[in-house]
């Protein structure tokens, strides 16, 4: 019956050669599964770290922005005291008046 068989490949060879695929398969997608995994943990760390640096850049904005508000408040709340207000711009200085103080006197 071996010589009469159609297949030349006898029957415990093929099962070994198809468990050899099975494994290199196994092992092909596990690797393919590795690397997939690797890319998403690349891309969400550097999408965290881009989300990261723009709050921080917000808050940075928004800090300064608050800043520029609270200085101009100040210098307009102590020129309507009527007095001088001295600003430094680079290496001059100016001195502020509130218009109104001077139609008073």
């Amino acid at each position: 019956m071996k010589g009469n068989s159609k297949f030349p490949i006898k029957h415990e060879t093929y099962l070994k050669g198809g468990k050899m695929k099975e494994r290199k398969t196994f092992w092909i997608v596990l690797v393919m599964a590795i690397l997939l995994l690797a890319a998403l943990i690349y891309i969400g760390i550097d999408v965290y770290s881009n989300w990261k640096a723009d709050r921080e850049n917000a808050i940075y904005e928004e800090g300064a922005l608050f800043g520029l508000e609270q200085t101009v408040l100040q210098i307009a709340q102590m020129a309507s005291t009527c007095q001088q207000v001295p600003l430094v711009v680079g290496n001059q200085t100016m001195n502020i008046i509130w218009v109104d103080c001077l139609t008073r006197q």
